[in-house]
């Protein structure tokens, strides 16, 4: 009975770990563009994080250049 027990709480985080990672981050996206230059996409979770990671990002890109929407 002990042995069930660990196992589906193991199972219960093994499947919550892939909700969150497929459900949060990578949705808000920008797309920031510069003529002459390839145009970049900026997408929180994308190893940037989210919040002031996300933010610093997309100010980096538009100081140097580019128009982010």
């Amino acid at each position: 009975m002990k042995n069930l027990v660990a196992n589906s709480l193991k199972l219960f985080t093994l499947v919550g770990c892939v909700f969150v990672m497929f459900s949060c981050g990578g949705d808000n996206c920008q797309t920031c563009t510069m003529e002459g230059q390839p145009d970049k996409e900026v997408c929180e979770g994308d190893g940037i994080g989210s919040g002031v990671a996300f933010d610093l990002e997309i100010t980096t890109n538009e100081a140097a250049g580019y128009t982010c929407e």
